[in-house]
């Protein structure tokens, strides 16, 4: 049976785990403008004697007492948990390529399954055709909602936008479809990854991307189970196609593991 509710826990795990697969310290590391995955050493100091046991108080609503009790040993981290058996579903635009096929590539070195069934994110297909909630010809909302009852997946991503940034966009009415989509996701023990759009050079473009994002975020914030993920903050700067608008195969990789990050 699944844990879903330790899906988080998993997801940080890929992320420590797949990096150091992906980038080992055999100096390529510096090409891909990537720190080298360092070996951390820890020592601890054990003392002679334990302290003696002292008074704290306990308050907690309606309670209240006095214990003689030791110090508390300190916290320790959590052991890692596996991603084997995740069940992921990744899609989005162009934009979205090379970010969401890396997700599914690390996911997947880490035991996840691509319940979409398919090699990468689809992109290829609904790039010729125009992925957008209020622009392009592809009825996401019915798509999400078949693939959902189909695959049933653990952990969505979802990555678009830019078609309906082009020419501009009313924010009220995408906002609505936004929150729309997202509740659609809802199901218990399911994340949803909500990739913002990267950094753009198109000039017609930035102020609607900024825009956009930034409704993203609000809309991922009033919902416990999405979590937006910044694929403008990493990609600024950052080389991008001749176009200005999609990000470029490093680029992609580094919005995949912000994705597990968050």
């Amino acid at each position: 049976m699944r844990q879903p509710h330790l899906l988080a826990m998993g997801l940080a795990a890929v992320l420590l785990a797949s990096l150091g697969m992906l980038w080992p310290g055999d100096g390529h590391n510096e090409d891909r403008g990537l720190p080298r995955v360092a070996d951390v050493g820890i020592a601890a100091a054990v003392p002679d004697e334990l302290p003696e046991p002292v008074l704290y108080r306990v308050s907690l609503p309606g309670l209240q007492s006095d214990k003689p009790s030791p110090d508390p040993p300190p916290l320790k981290p959590p052991s890692p948990i596996s991603a084997a058996g995740l069940r992921i579903w990744a899609y989005g635009d162009s934009t979205s390529w090379f970010a969401t096929q890396e997700f599914v590539r690390l996911m997947g070195l880490e035991g996840a399954i691509n319940v979409r069934g398919v090699a990468g994110t689809g992109a290829d297909e609904v790039s010729r055709r125009g992925v957008g909630l209020t622009a392009g010809s592809v009825d996401i909302p019915a798509y999400v909602a078949a693939e959902m009852l189909a695959k049933d997946p653990d952990v969505v991503v979802l990555m678009f936008g830019a078609n309906d940034a082009v020419g501009g966009f009313d924010q009220d009415t995408f906002r609505v479809s936004v929150g729309a989509l997202m509740d659609q996701l809802q199901r218990t023990g399911r994340i949803v990854l909500w990739i913002g759009e990267p950094a753009m050079t198109r000039p017609d473009l930035v102020p609607q991307i900024e825009a956009m994002n930034a409704l993203f975020e609000e809309e991922a914030a009033k919902r416990e189970w999405v979590r937006f993920v910044d694929a403008y903050a990493v990609t600024l700067g950052r080389p991008l196609a001749a176009d200005g608008v999609h990000p470029s195969a490093a680029s992609g990789t580094l919005i995949a593991a912000e994705a597990i990050r968050v």
